[in-house]
């Protein structure tokens, strides 16, 4: 059989390259990242495509997103009804046609103008990139954001384990055998269950410096609100799949060990109010938010135990 020549061979790795960005939007205004995007995928060697799926955003972000289909290579669909956070992703992946899926929160900024490049480069038919993200330098302005800013800059900066869902590229065959569970509603923990799942089935998770500039800050009501609804996520999960590990439940177990759950669950039901102001206010900090969270852990867990 004759070996292929050199230009067969580049255009088979340049197929093997060809890049599906998906964009999940839920009320937010992505037109600016798209554009960033488009500028990038016109110096690409290879076929690429951005596809954005709107989760029932508001009218006036419809209105705004519809800019997008200006853009070359870009489809924009809005859902008739909110469908979550993992089903708005197997759904977009489904609709990609290339053999590598990056996957991108909407309400972000790219921080190098070789993102795209460095994905295309570094593609694998084995292998899940996983870019990380960035927070600004500058405090917020908005006190009531700074909660968030916080935690962000100091934790999830910093991540070099595990996966992160908001900024990933996956080959579309290793997605389409595990894709996200759609168990879960409402905000977190959709990223530790998917990189559990892919953990099971020995795809290896590479961390790589490529991240993304996460913008769209909460407030610090909204920012405790979703880590408590994770927390009851993380709950649900333990409840199917109790080899699950997190940080969190590292430290329920060793409270549960030293038989002090209900004491600590009493101490955290007296401090609870005085915590959250303190997180609210400009006391925050990330430790404290750790012991929230634990505190609501085994709060939860406690009431759990007590209805079943």
């Amino acid at each position: 059989m004759r070996r292929p020549g050199k230009y067969t061979e580049r255009l088979f790795c340049l197929q093997r390259s060809m890049i599906s960005v998906l964009i999940p939007i839920f009320n937010y205004d992505v037109t600016s990242l798209i554009g960033q995007l488009d500028h990038m995928g016109n110096n690409l060697e290879v076929p690429y495509e951005i596809i954005c799926l709107d989760d029932n955003s508001k009218d006036s972000y419809q209105k705004k997103n519809r800019a997008i289909l200006d853009f070359a290579y870009t489809q924009y669909e809005v859902l008739p009804y909110n469908v979550g956070r993992s089903k708005i992703r197997n759904m977009l992946a489904d609709i990609a046609q290339y053999p590598h899926l990056l996957f991108l929160d909407c309400d972000c900024s790219i921080a190098a103008p070789d993102f795209l490049q460095r994905y295309v480069q570094m593609a694998s038919e084995d292998i899940v990139l996983v870019g990380g993200r960035e927070y600004t330098q500058d405090r917020p302005k908005d006190d009531r954001m700074v909660l968030h800013w916080k935690i962000g800059r100091q934790r999830e900066r910093h991540l070099r384990s595990g996966f992160q869902s908001n900024n990933f590229l996956i080959p579309a065959n290793i997605f389409h055998r595990i894709k996200f569970d759609e168990l879960l509603s409402g905000y977190g923990h959709e990223d530790t269950l998917f990189g559990y799942q892919l953990e099971q089935h020995a795809v290896e998770i590479k961390h790589i410096r490529n991240p993304v500039i996460h913008l769209d800050l909460q407030t610090a009501e909204e920012f405790i609100s979703k880590q408590k609804n994770a927390i009851r996520n993380l709950i649900l999960l333990k409840t199917r799949f109790p080899e699950i590990e997190t940080r969190l439940t590292k430290t329920y177990d060793w409270l549960l060990s030293k038989n002090l759950t209900k004491l600590f669950d009493r101490l955290f039901r007296f401090l609870e109010q005085s915590i959250y102001w303190m997180l609210i206010g400009p006391y925050s900090s990330a430790p404290l938010l750790d012991f929230y969270k634990i505190g609501y852990y085994v709060q939860a867990k406690n009431e759990k135990e007590t209805i079943v």
